[in-house]
């Protein structure tokens, strides 16, 4: 295979060799860029949704704990669950079963 010289006899061939390499680089460059910053977008959108269906879980979870501890409050509304004591509260032991 042979590869062709380039002009260097004449500085403006050489001059103008390089710009058009250097253009193309550059367009090369951008491309890849916005290639990388489509998938970028992409991934983002998809852990977006990711995070939507978990809040939404977890959302569905904290309501059904606050309605078991309605449930628990209208069965036994004298004791207390957690008792203040310094600091931090100390949880009470008790015996629980709601079926929903």
């Amino acid at each position: 295979m042979n590869i062709p010289n380039l002009p260097t006899d004449n500085l403006y061939k050489f001059v103008a060799l390089t710009g058009v390499f250097l253009t193309l680089v550059c367009f090369g460059v951008i491309e890849y860029r916005i290639t990388q910053q489509i998938e970028l977008d992409t991934e983002i959108s998809l852990g977006k949704e990711s995070l939507q269906s978990d809040m939404s879980q977890i959302t569905k979870e904290i309501s059904d704990m606050s309605l078991i501890l309605k449930k628990f409050e209208e069965i036994s509304p004298d004791q207390k669950v957690f008792e203040g004591k310094g600091k931090g509260y100390q949880k009470k032991t008790l015996h629980l079963s709601i079926t929903l």
